[in-house]
């Protein structure tokens, strides 16, 4: 859980906000911790696309799915997504927990508040407008993990998600 607010109100209501969230983290001045979200976001749909395209690689060099998951989540390179998401990307699997939308939200918000800072994002501005490409693929309501199925179809890889196979 990240806080941003008046810190006395904070520290009045730890105890509270410990029993909703496993981990709470104080941030500081109201908005800090919608602002921390919208950074992490950015984060998560970076390394989203970069394991993508890792993945669609290794297919395309002959390897299955499941054993490119496996042998990267035996390297330093491991992370949530890879571990958490990546089997499931495997198995195509893009049932949705954060949807696409909710990610290009967060995304569209980030560069926001860059263009107003003066800072310069160039990959996120290229992951916002993959996370774009997947909506506008009918990918909205899916996980944002599905980004892994834009990269798929954009290099030729017929490999489609669970809920559009036959059951």
């Amino acid at each position: 859980m990240l806080v941003g607010g008046d810190e006395s109100v904070f520290e009045k209501n730890r105890e509270l906000l410990n029993q909703l969230g496993s981990t709470v983290i104080y941030l500081g001045k109201p908005g800090s911790g919608h602002k921390m979200k919208l950074i992490l976001n950015l984060h998560l749909g970076t390394i989203g696309l970069a394991f993508s395209e890792a993945f669609v690689l290794s297919q395309k060099l002959g390897f299955e799915p499941g054993v490119f998951v496996d042998a990267f989540n035996k390297t330093v390179q491991k992370n949530y997504f890879s571990e958490v998401k990546g089997p499931l990307i495997a198995k195509g699997d893009y049932s949705p927990l954060f949807t696409v939308n909710m990610l290009l939200k967060d995304l569209t918000l980030a560069e926001n508040q860059a263009t107003r800072q003066k800072v310069a994002l160039p990959a996120g501005s290229l992951v916002k407008q993959l996370f774009m490409t997947c909506v506008n693929q009918g990918q909205g309501e899916m996980d944002f993990s599905s980004v892994a199925l834009t990269m798929q179809k954009l290099n030729g890889i017929e490999r489609h998600s669970r809920e559009s196979q036959p059951r």
